[in-house]
Formats: structure tokens, C-alpha cells, sequence
């Protein structure tokens, strides 16, 4: 679990020190892929140089024809011959161009503007990494760049990408004529460009330096974001200006006004307090972790197979599950089987089954978190809390030391959830902040976090409207 957000050695963390220097650096060298201007895709990095020479240094992934910005991140005090293996790296995919800085700073602010006519907002990890360029307010020299395709928003598909939600969202802005649909072959490039992609496992995201791993540090699981140092009008700008298209980026502002309003001191201690328990246990994201206990070595390959299947075909699954059960009874398997049923929105049918599992696996901590969303959403909170020995993880399991992330985190998810339904919205977002503070969540897990933030969001929201003007 990441530390607490307090920083009791007086070091900025890298995020506070882009938010608040960064700007205060020289700006150094600037570069761009050589085939941005004929694909209308930009690869862009802006460097600040450090007094000791070190580099920090800002990766932008622009659409010119109609998204805008896509994707950033950020390397922060490397030294430069870590920054020469990126750039080599780089450049292996596609050849590198130098360019000024005004260049890059109109293809970035400037495909922002453009998508923003029609309604794309730039990615998440913008709202940090734009400090490492200059504020779009300085008077920067204008270049002017061509947006879009002959003044219309241009989508570019392929075969494993056919962009439909964008087409969609598109057609129901502007109308089906006024916006271009491409097909990617058309511009007859090699495929070692069109392949390009700052997230692919080939991709700078991923590159070690030194034995290090730089990784985007917006971590695509997190939802809070860093919001410490905005001021409240800035914190409210970034609501304002959001719709329902960006509801899960709301959730990281508003989590930061409703902190604001209540007692910090208070949030600071009950956290410190409810999130010990987690720093005394081991939390893997591998199966196979010794001492985990999960599933026989041999069960394991089935396991993640009925796994895969029971999110792309739970229909089949059922069969497939029932069978495994029928060979090699285990809660595991009953857990995928109640899975499979409420993927199919088959409630009655989880249910039953659920309740059926437990009297045979009573203390099987998945099957335990699965019932006590039966319970919360029956609206039986104080059984469920009775039920849950009161979220205390020590009583509930208290010998086990080693959990696997899925159950850490839907058990967390069931926590925060009964919290916020109980109207106890400081205690909620302790475990907000607790939950999200986990990294490398499985996907079907982070889904269940984002729809718990999002039951949450709403009732920190009318709280701040209620309260608002105790922060003036």
C-alpha cells in the first residue's frame, strides 16, 4: 500500500516539485516523431534542466485531427545519460526531430483547444504534466498549425482500434457529414510507425534505466489524483468544467473539497488509524505468492482460464465452472460461478448460490465479501457490519497475513460502500483513500472501486453544496 499522502521528511515528492518548480527550471532541448505532421500523431517531449545537469522532462501524446490530447507522463530529476537511452529507445520506433519549444508548445495547447470544440477533454495526466510546460497564458510565439482535416475533426481507425464511441459521440455533436473517417492503411506508411503507442509493452512507458523502472506515475488506478496544493477556486474550476464523459476524473476534486470542509486533522488521524491494518499484512497480486494458499499449483491454469472466460462468456463459463466444480470442489470456483451468474445480471440465481457456498465454505474470505454485498444491498447494514466483525480485518481473518489484491480490494470496496450509504461520509472517504491508494487491481476490481467512488462522489458533492461557504 503507498505511504500516507503527508510528507514528514520536507522533500517534495515528484509530483509536488512539477506542480510548484518545475516552471522555475530553464526550459532545455525539445523533440518531436518525425511523421507527425503527414498522421496528425504527435510524440512530443519538453525538457527543464536542473542546476546539477539532471533532467526533468514532460511526454505528450497529441491527435492533431481530433482527440486532442491522448496521453502523458513525466521522467522526474534523471540524470542525461538516462535520458539519452529514452531518447534511443525512441527513436528505434521512429526517427526523432529537434525542435524549439513554441513549436511544441502550439501542437499541444493547440490540439487541446481543437478537441475541445467538440468535447474531447484532454487525458487525466495532463492536469499534472502541463507544469512542465510553459503556462498557456505566457506570451509564447504563435505558429500556425492545421487542425483536423480540411477544418473538420478527422477520426483515423485500424484494424484493432475502429474508434466506434468516438464516431459515435462525434455523429450526434456534428452530424454524420461533417466530421472524416480514415482508415489508417490510407497513408501508406510502414507499420513499424502506425504501430506506435506510448502504453504498449514495447513503449517508453515501460523503459529501465539504470535498473529502474519509469512508469507514469498517474497510475491508471488511481482516481483521487493529487489535488493538495490546488486552491479551492482551481478545485472547482476543474468540476465545472467536466461532464458526464469525465465523471470518474470529478471524483479526485471533489474528494479534495469535501476534505477541505471536514476536520483534516480528524480524516489524517482516523486514516492513519483504519489503514495500519493494511501496512501489517502482505498484499500480492500473484497467485502462485508463496504462502498465499490459494489453489494447488496444477488448479491454477484452470483457474485464470475459466477466469478469462467468465468475463468474455459468462453463458459458457456457467457450463465450463460447473464442471470444474463437479471435478475439483473449491470456493474459488463457486466465487467465479456467482461471478458468471451476475455478469448475466442474474441476481436471484448469485444469491442463492452464494448462500449455498457459504454454509459449506464459512470461512472463505471472498465468498465472506460476496455475501456482504447481498447483505448491503438488501439494506441490512447493521447485520452486514455484525456480519463483517465491523470491517476489522484482524477479527475477520485473524490468521491470515497474506491476501491477494482482488480480495483486498473488493472488501475495501465493500467498506468504503457501506459507509457512504450510511451517511458516515468522513469514515467513507477514509476508505476512499485507503482503496485507492492500492495499485495493480485487476480489472474487474477496478471497475467495482470506480462504481463505489462513483456512489460516493454524489453524496461528497451535496455535502460541499450545502457547506461551500465555510471555505470563503
Amino acid at each position: 500500500m503507498a505511504a500516507s499522502s503527508g510528507n514528514k521528511s520536507g522533500v517534495l515528492t515528484p509530483t509536488k516539485f512539477i506542480r510548484s518548480q518545475a516552471r522555475l527550471l530553464p526550459l532545455g532541448k525539445c523533440y518531436i516523431n518525425e511523421s507527425w505532421y503527414d498522421m496528425g500523431k504527435g510524440s512530443l517531449i519538453v525538457t527543464r534542466k536542473h542546476s546539477t545537469g539532471n533532467i526533468t522532462c514532460g511526454f505528450y501524446l497529441v491527435d492533431l485531427f481530433c482527440e486532442g490530447i491522448k496521453d502523458s507522463f513525466y521522467l522526474h530529476d534523471i540524470s542525461e545519460s538516462e535520458f539519452e537511452t529514452v531518447l534511443d529507445e525512441m527513436s528505434e520506433q521512429e526517427d526523432l526531430l529537434e525542435i524549439e519549444y513554441p513549436l511544441a508548445h502550439n501542437i499541444i495547447y493547440g490540439s487541446r483547444d481543437f478537441a475541445g470544440i467538440y468535447k474531447f477533454k484532454p487525458h487525466k495526466s495532463f492536469q499534472l504534466n502541463q507544469y512542465i510546460l510553459e503556462d498557456e497564458d505566457k506570451e509564447v510565439e504563435f505558429i500556425n498549425i492545421p487542425f483536423g482535416i480540411d477544418n473538420k475533426p478527422a477520426v483515423v481507425i485500424n484494424s484493432s482500434d475502429q474508434k466506434d464511441e468516438v464516431i459515435s459521440h462525434l455523429k450526434k455533436l456534428v452530424g454524420e457529414d461533417n466530421f472524416i473517417v480514415m482508415d489508417e492503411a490510407d497513408f501508406e506508411l510502414d507499420d513499424a510507425l502506425l504501430d506506435e503507442d506510448m502504453d504498449s509493452e514495447d513503449g517508453i512507458n515501460g523503459q529501465k534505466l539504470n535498473g529502474h523502472d519509469y512508469e507514469d506515475d498517474t497510475e491508471e488506478e488511481s482516481l483521487l489524483g493529487n489535488y493538495e496544493d490546488y486552491s479551492e477556486a482551481q478545485l472547482l474550476k476543474e468540476v465545472e468544467e467536466l461532464d458526464e464523459r469525465d465523471a470518474a476524473d470529478a471524483i479526485g476534486p471533489i474528494h479534495e473539497l469535501f476534505l477541505r470542509l471536514q476536520d483534516v486533522d480528524k480524516f489524517e488521524t482516523l486514516y492513519e488509524k483504519h489503514s495500519l491494518v493494511f501496512d501489517e499484512i502482505t498484499v500480492v497480486n500473484d497467485f502462485h505468492y508463496p504462502g498465499l494458499n490459494y489453489l494447488p499449483d496444477d488448479q491454477l491454469g484452470p483457474f485464470y482460464e475459466l477466469g478469462e472466460l467468465t468475463e468474455k462468456d459468462p453463458e459458457d463459463a456457467i457450463i465450463e465452472i460447473k464442471k470444474k466444480l463437479d471435478e475439483f470442489p473449491h470456493p474459488v470456483y463457486e466465487h467465479l460461478l456467482v461471478s458468471a451468474y451476475g455478469y448475466l445480471g442474474m441476481h436471484k440465481e448469485a444469491t442463492d448460490l452464494l448462500k449455498k457456498a457459504m454454509d459449506k465454505y464459512s470461512n472463505d474470505f471472498m465468498l465472506r465479501v460476496g455475501y456482504g454485498f447481498i447483505l448491503l444491498m438488501n439494506e441490512q447494514y447493521d447485520t452486514l457490519k455484525m456480519f463483517m466483525s465491523g470491517f476489522d480485518l484482524r477479527k475477520i481473518m485473524p490468521e491470515r497475513k497474506i491476501f491477494h489484491i482482488m480480495e483486498i480490494g473488493r472488501f475495501l470496496c465493500l467498506v468504503c460502500s457501506y459507509y457512504a450509504l450510511t451517511n458516515q461520509l468522513l469514515m467513507a472517504t477514509v476508505y476512499q483513500k485507503i482503496l485507492d491508494d492500492f495499485t495493480d487491481i485487476p480489472e474487474g476490481t477496478y471497475y467495482q472501486k470506480l462504481t463505489t467512488f462513483k456512489i460516493l462522489c454524489p453524496l461528497q458533492w451535496e455535502y460541499i453544496e450545502e457547506n461551500y461557504k465555510k471555505l470563503k
